[in-house]
């Protein structure tokens, strides 16, 4: 069973491109997924929200879901 759990992308209220995601605990620590985050979508892009321990991650531009989820993947 995978931990990593794509959803998909969705529009936003003003337009934009919205890819949603979650990625369970087991497989990310905080600063991993910060640092991916940072990196592949810049510091203003994203939103993280922890819930049952799985990272619920909405990112504000349009951008490969996949691949964001591979650097994350363990």
């Amino acid at each position: 069973m995978s931990h990593i759990a794509p959803s998909t992308p969705e529009d936003a209220e003003d337009g934009d491109k919205t890819v949603r995601c979650r990625v369970h605990t087991k497989c990310a620590t905080p600063a991993a997924v910060l640092k991916v985050l940072e990196v592949m979508v810049g510091r203003d892009n994203y939103r993280i929200e922890m819930r049952h321990n799985v990272y619920n991650i909405t990112i504000t531009t349009d951008v490969d879901k996949r691949m964001i989820l591979s650097k994350l993947a363990l």
